[in-house]
């Protein structure tokens, strides 16, 4: 089940970048178990358990570069399970593939294209203009 996890535990797949138990799989951590309650249609009180897990990998940023910097790569899932059902616990499950490569594209895409901005270069754009069309800066402009 742990590639439905978003989770690699697998001992004979690529392990580069994991940090690894004493049995050689890599590592996985169970951030959060917590309870949730919700109102059924019925008005029926709902109990639900939410688990949060996830793994992480350290990736380069830039994969033609070997000696380049490095970052984090983070997968997992949050589970929403349901005590009262012995058979079929899990209700619902939204996971993220910590060896997608496609999600990796993303992040390394993002990361190369945002990382150097400040925040208001972020939401803004990094033009010499940006700072006039920002509604705050409006406010700031002396005349």
């Amino acid at each position: 089940m742990a590639r439905e996890f978003g989770l690699n535990r697998q001992d004979d797949g690529d392990l580069t970048g994991f940090r690894l138990d004493r049995g050689g799989r890599p590592v996985f951590e169970v951030h959060s178990v917590r309870p949730a309650h919700r109102v059924a249609p019925d008005a029926d009180i709902k109990r639900d358990i939410v688990a949060v897990i996830t793994q992480r990998r350290q990736v380069l940023l830039d994969e033609k570069d070997p000696k380049g910097q490095k970052f984090w790569f983070r997968g997992g899932c949050t589970l929403i399970i349901d005590p009262d059902n012995d058979d079929e616990p899990i209700r619902y499950i939204v996971s993220k593939d910590v060896m997608s490569k496609e999600r990796l594209k993303s992040q390394r895409e993002f990361l190369n294209t945002s990382a150097g901005l400040s925040l208001r270069a972020l939401y803004f754009g990094a033009d010499s203009l940006s700072a006039l069309k920002e509604p705050f800066a409006l406010l700031h402009i002396a005349d």
